[in-house]
């Protein structure tokens, strides 16, 4: 029989990452940055023009939510994020 345990809303909390509301209010932050670079069909550096955020620095916030999203996360390998 599969073991299941009870998540309290937030991966990081799940796993463990101490600040984890903080860390989800980031990722919320990013997400939604990423379905408007999306919908806007912009890339990237034309996204940080825009929000003033470095391109650098927008692109491994978008790497570090595709790593939450893709389930690195909830598998505990959360060396990536920090």
């Amino acid at each position: 029989m599969k073991k299941t345990t009870q998540r309290k809303g937030n991966v990081f909390a799940d796993i463990g990452i101490p600040n984890a509301g903080e860390h989800a209010l980031k990722a919320d932050v990013v997400i939604k940055l990423a379905r408007m670079i999306e919908l806007k069909d912009i890339s990237q550096s034309e996204a940080a023009k825009l929000t003033g955020i470095a391109q650098p620095d927008l692109s491994t916030a978008a790497r570090k939510v595709r790593w939450i999203l893709d389930g690195s996360a909830a598998a505990g390998t959360h060396g990536a994020w920090q």
